[in-house]
C-alpha cells in the first residue's frame, strides 16, 4: 500500500494503517534522532514522541506533502527541544558500541563526525538529512523551510568545509 492510502485510512481511525506507516518509517526517524542526540534511549524516546505527535496531528497533514518530510519536521523540532533542555550525562552513561574486534566506530567515522560537528548547525542538519537520511535537496529545503538555492548553497559550503577539514587531517598524520 502507498503512504497516501494508509494515511487516509489512519485519519479515519484504521489502526493497522497507522501501524504500517510506523513500521515503514520508524528506523529512519530513529536514525535521524540518534544522529542528533547520540544516546540510544533518548533517541528511542524522541522517536516514540514523533509518532505520538503524528497520531495527534495526522488530521492536519496535507496529502500533497511527502509524509516522510512531515515526520522529519516533527523529529527536528523535538530534537531542538531536547537540546533546549540540555541534560548532562555522566561518562558512565555514554554508549561505546563494541564488536568482537574492538570498537564499532572506525577512526574515519570519528574524524568525519568531528568534522561535521565543526560545521554550523544549519549545515550539520543539511549534511545529516542529505547523506545519512538520503533525502533529496528539494525535500531538505521543505523540511528546513529554506529556499532550494539556499539549501544548495549551504550543502556546497558544508561539503567544501568537510573536504578541507578531512584533507587537513590527512596532512597532519
Amino acid at each position: 500500500m502507498s503512504d497516501g492510502s494508509d494515511i487516509r485510512k489512519a485519519q479515519n481511525g484504521d489502526v493497522e494503517s497507522m501501524n504500517r506507516l510506523f513500521d515503514r518509517y520508524y528506523d529512519a526517524v530513529y536514525s535521524y534522532c540518534y544522529r542528533h542526540v547520540k544516546h540510544r534511549e533518548i533517541a528511542q524516546d524522541l522517536t516514540q514522541e514523533v509518532f505520538l505527535r503524528v497520531c495527534r496531528t495526522l488530521g492536519d497533514y496535507r496529502h500533497y506533502e511527502k509524509f516522510e518530510n512531515f515526520l522529519y519536521v516533527i523529529a527536528r523540532n523535538l530534537c531542538k527541544d531536547h537540546y533546549k533542555k540540555r541534560v548532562v550525562y555522566s561518562l558512565d552513561e555514554l554508549e561505546v558500541p563494541k564488536t568482537e574486534t574492538g570498537f564499532a566506530r572506525s577512526e574515519d567515522q570519528i574524524v568525519m563526525e568531528r568534522a561535521i560537528a565543526g560545521l554550523p548547525e544549519l549545515e550539520q542538519e543539511i549534511v545529516y538529512l542529505r547523506f545519512y537520511q538520503d533525502l533529496k535537496i528539494k525535500d531538505i529545503a521543505k523540511i528546513l523551510d529554506l529556499g532550494l538555492s539556499t539549501t544548495k548553497y549551504h550543502l556546497k559550503k558544508a561539503q567544501e568545509q568537510l573536504a578541507y577539514e578531512l584533507a587537513e587531517g590527512r596532512n597532519t598524520k
